[in-house]
């Protein structure tokens, strides 16, 4: 009988996984997510206020992580930061910790360097 019904409300509700939460990243989960991505350590979550997420289950973190108009813009902002790390070059991007043309001028000219010294070494290793 007990199994006959649930059953019956699993057929009535299947295909329907209740209320779905629409949930933003913990600001962790943003920050890991961005040096991920750009391989660059930043710490675009440092503005956001703090997650209040702390303790609760999985399905009730979704609820606590809320997206609100000021911190829409905050996340607004930190893309912006975001962005200025952005090189752009002939074949694409990569994405610096520095934000200016002159320090992205200097670290290429360190990796050219670099690999000129490397070769070198070699060269006199050798002989």
């Amino acid at each position: 009988m007990v199994q006959t019904v649930l059953d019956e409300i699993a057929l009535a509700r299947a295909g329907d996984p209740g209320p779905v939460v629409l949930r933003r990243s913990s600001n962790v989960e943003y920050t890991y997510t961005v040096r991920d991505l750009t391989g660059v350590d930043l710490d675009p979550a440092r503005e956001f206020p703090g997650d209040s997420a702390a303790g609760r289950r999985l399905h009730e973190h979704g609820n606590a992580l809320v997206m609100s108009p000021s911190l829409l813009t905050k996340y607004l902002d930190a893309g912006k930061e975001i962005a200025s790390h952005a090189v752009l070059l002939p074949d694409g991007i990569r994405f610096s910790p520095k934000t200016t043309r002159r320090d992205w001028t200097d670290e290429t000219l360190a990796r050219i360097r670099e690999f000129y010294r490397e070769s070198l070494t070699r060269a006199a290793a050798t002989k």
